[in-house]
């Protein structure tokens, strides 16, 4: 299957590429060689990254899960997102939990000012679906985004 992500490792000439295969290659472009395949996701592998250490960080679309893989020692870190996502429930023809008129709360702030009585407060519920992309900030640090923005 074909590179869904691409990355290289700051500084040298090794390619990281993730694909629809669920797996992860390592080449070296200096001897236009691959090198060995990290297997772990459970899902495409939409994003990821490198810096000058020898690990990459990946985010694994639909299976909710950055793994942040530590090469030399043939390892891997796993972070999982959270349960459902809304938007995906939508696509896949469930209904949005948490947008009903009825789910709203009311009353004002401590102050006595704010909302009236009447006004309903839609407070926003936050759950991981698919994870999109995933950055490294330093060789210890990343962030991730997903579809639940």
């Amino acid at each position: 299957m074909g590179a869904k992500a691409l990355a290289f490792r700051k500084g040298t000439q090794q390619l990281y590429s993730g694909s629809f295969d669920r797996t992860l290659r390592l080449h070296d472009l200096s001897v236009m060689g691959y090198v060995e395949t990290l297997f772990g996701h459970q899902d495409t592998v939409l994003s990821m990254d490198a810096l000058r250490g020898e690990t990459v960080i990946s985010a694994g679309a639909r299976d909710k899960s950055v793994r942040f893989w530590k090469i030399v020692d043939e390892s891997q870190l796993v972070f999982r997102g959270g349960g459902r996502s809304a938007v995906r429930d939508l696509l896949d023809g469930g209904a949005l939990d948490g947008l009903h008129e009825d789910d709203g709360i009311t009353g004002g702030d401590a102050m006595g000012g704010g909302k009236k009585g009447n006004e309903r407060i839609h407070p926003k519920k936050f759950v991981e679906g698919s994870i999109e992309c995933v950055a490294m900030i330093d060789e210890a640090t990343f962030v991730s985004g997903g579809d639940s923005g």
